[in-house]
């Protein structure tokens, strides 16, 4: 696996990001990728090292809103969900997903957010809020130099395939209780508050 069998790896709030291969070419957008774990704490399955994996529970931590919230879905809540059929292309995404993992319809307002394009690799489709994130310009800084493009040049780059299909949480914001579109990636978990 990695030289001397450790990888050096910095974990941030929904995010590890980790060197698999020092000798790898540090320019090459690959050199620092972001692990897996986001599917790690849905499935309980943690990766220790390239093909090593040892099983522990599915996270019992809140994936989405006020992290001490008691009413809040969790990472663990998600773990039915991985393999459900994919949302109809196009369809209004009004599921929701309660702490114990139950889903339900509809949320009252979908805010037009539809299923987006399929991730053939693992079978489900990127909420369309998500999709134009993904596939985004703007400005890039680069040490001092600015310039104008896309945000990623590989839309999965930092996400990885989505894992499950988008669904909405009754979540506490800042103590404030509002729906929250939640879609984990194998990577990391994206958010989406309309109220923001």
């Amino acid at each position: 696996d990695a030289p001397g069998g450790v990888r050096l790896a910095q974990y941030f709030d929904k995010s590890r990001m980790e060197i698999n291969d020092p000798s790898h070419d540090p320019a090459d957008i690959w050199f620092v990728t972001n692990g897996l774990l986001a599917r790690e704490l849905i499935t309980g399955a943690m990766q220790t090292g390239d093909q090593q994996w040892q099983q522990r529970g599915p996270a019992a931590v809140n994936i989405a809103g006020d992290p001490l919230a008691t009413t809040s879905p969790t990472y663990a809540s998600f773990a039915g969900l991985l393999d459900a059929p994919a949302s109809a292309a196009g369809e209004a995404i009004a599921r929701t997903i309660a702490r114990d993992g139950s889903t339900g319809c509809c949320v009252a307002d979908s805010h037009a957010v539809t299923a987006g394009p399929l991730a053939e690799p693992t079978g489900h489709r990127v909420a369309s809020v998500f999709w134009d994130y993904l596939t985004s310009s703007g400005t890039i800084v680069e040490r001092t130099y600015r310039t104008r493009g896309a945000l990623f040049a590989n839309p999965y780059y930092a996400t990885g395939y989505p894992i499950a299909e988008a669904a909405w949480a009754w979540v506490p914001v800042g103590g404030i209780e509002q729906w929250v579109l939640v879609q984990p990636f194998e990577r990391r978990v994206l958010t989406y508050t309309p109220a923001n």
